[in-house]
C-alpha cells in the first residue's frame, strides 16, 4: 500500500542519514542483526567493520553464512560489554523485545559502547499505542517479551539521564484515515483515533 511504501521510504531516509554520520571504515554494531541478510550485509558491502548481536543462535548461524567477515555474538543488548568501541549503532525492530527495565539497561550499554559523539539509529513500530498487549509472544520458536512502545515513550526513554540527544525523529502511520478499511475500523471502534493507528517510527540520537 501507499502508506507502507512511505514507511519504507522513511526507513531508508533515516538509515542514509545515520550512514552520513559514520567515518570511512567505521566500526558499526547491529543490535538484533537477525540473519544478517539485510542491514549487516549491506553495511559490510559499504566497507564498514561490522559486529552483530542477536538472542537467536539459529539466526546467527545464518548470519555467519550471509556475512562471513562479521563479528557475531549471541547476546541481548543488556549483556553488551564494550567501551567506546563503535562509531555507530543500528537497531531495527529489536528493542520492542525488551521490557521497560531491560530497555533502559540496553540503552545504557549501547551508550557505553558508542564512541563520543557516535549515533544510534532506532527503527521500530507500534500496532496501537493505547492498547495493552500480552507482553509474551512467540518469535523464532521461542517465548519472548514483545511490547510496542509508543514513539513518545521511546523518545523520553532515550533522552533520560542526558545520555543521548535526539537529532531527528519521524513517524509514519501505516493506515490512512480516509481509506475505506480504516473508516470501517473507526466506525466499529469509536474510541480509536488517528493517534492510535498502527505506526512506524525512527529515532536518530547522538551520544552526549
Amino acid at each position: 500500500t501507499q502508506k507502507l511504501q512511505a514507511a519504507e521510504t522513511l526507513a531508508e531516509s533515516a538509515f542514509m542519514q545515520w550512514l552520513n554520520t559514520l567515518p570511512p571504515g567505521a566500526r558499526v554494531l547491529d543490535v538484533g542483526c537477525d540473519s544478517g541478510a539485510n542491514t549487516l550485509a549491506r553495511l559490510a558491502r559499504l566497507g564498514y567493520q561490522v559486529t552483530g548481536i542477536d538472542i537467536s543462535s539459529e539466526q546467527l548461524e545464518r548470519a555467519r553464512g550471509n556475512v562471513p567477515g562479521a563479528i557475531l555474538q549471541n547476546l541481548s543488548p543488556c549483556e553488551l560489554v564494550a567501551e567506546e568501541e563503535f562509531d555507530g549503532v543500528y537497531s531495527g525492530f529489536a528493542l520492542l523485545h525488551l521490557d521497560p527495565i531491560e530497555l533502559r539497561v540496553a540503552l545504557w550499554r549501547i551508550h557505553q559502547a558508542l564512541k563520543p559523539g557516535g549515533h544510534l539509529l532506532i527503527v521500530s513500530t507500534t500496532e496501537n499505542r493505547h492498547m495493552r498487549y500480552a507482553p509474551l509472544d512467540w518469535l523464532q520458536g521461542e517465548r519472548v517479551w514483545q511490547w510496542y512502545y509508543s514513539p513518545e515513550d521511546l523518545y523520553r526513554t532515550v533522552e533520560e539521564h542526558g545520555l543521548y540527544e535526539i537529532v531527528e525523529h519521524h513517524e509514519q502511520l501505516l493506515l490512512d484515515e480516509d481509506e475505506p478499511e480504516t473508516q470501517t475500523t473507526l466506525g466499529l471502534f469509536p474510541w480509536l483515533s488517528k493517534q492510535r493507528l498502527p505506526m512506524f517510527y525512527s529515532i536518530l540520537a547522538r551520544k552526549v
